[in-house]
C-alpha cells in the first residue's frame, strides 16, 4: 500500500491535490516516500535533523535517497543531469514533508532554509508546538 492508499493521508490529497497529482504523474516518487515513511529510522533521522540539526526534512529525504533519485532522473531524462527536473515533483516533496510534520509530528513550520541540492532551492524547518 502506498501513502496515498493510507487512510491517515486522506486530507493530504484534499489539502494538495496539486502534490497528488505531480506524484501520480511519477509513482517512483510515491514508491520512495511510502518506503521512507513506513521506515522508522529513516522518519526519526529526519526528524531529528530538523529539530536538533536545523536540516529541512527534504534535504535529509533527498540525501538518504540521492542515489537514487539521480540515476531515476537520468533514466528519465536519457541524460546526465543530477536534478529533480519537474518543479511540481519538488514541491509535492515538501508539500508531503509539511503534512506529515504538521499533521503526525505537531510540528509548526518555522522558517525557510537553502538546500541547494537535486535542484531544490529552499525547504521548511519545523520545530514543536509550544
Amino acid at each position: 500500500m502506498n501513502i496515498l492508499e493510507m487512510q491517515e493521508f486522506e486530507d493530504f490529497k484534499g489539502m494538495y491535490g496539486s502534490a497528488k497529482t505531480a506524484l501520480e504523474s511519477d509513482p517512483f516518487y510515491i514508491t520512495l516516500l511510502t518506503e521512507c515513511y513506513q521506515n522508522q529510522e529513516y522518519m526519526t533521522f529526519i526528524k531529528l535533523a530538523d529539530i536538533y540539526l536545523d536540516v529541512p526534512p527534504v534535504k535529509s529525504f533527498v540525501r538518504i535517497y540521492k542515489e537514487s533519485i539521480i540515476r531515476h532522473e537520468q533514466e528519465i531524462s536519457q541524460s546526465d543531469r543530477q536534478i529533480i527536473a519537474n518543479p511540481q515533483i519538488r514541491q509535492a516533496l515538501g508539500s508531503f514533508f509539511g503534512f506529515v510534520f504538521q499533521k503526525k509530528y505537531a510540528m509548526r513550520k518555522t522558517r525557510k532554509v537553502r538546500v541547494g541540492d537535486l535542484g531544490i532551492v529552499t525547504a521548511s524547518l519545523f520545530k514543536q508546538e509550544a
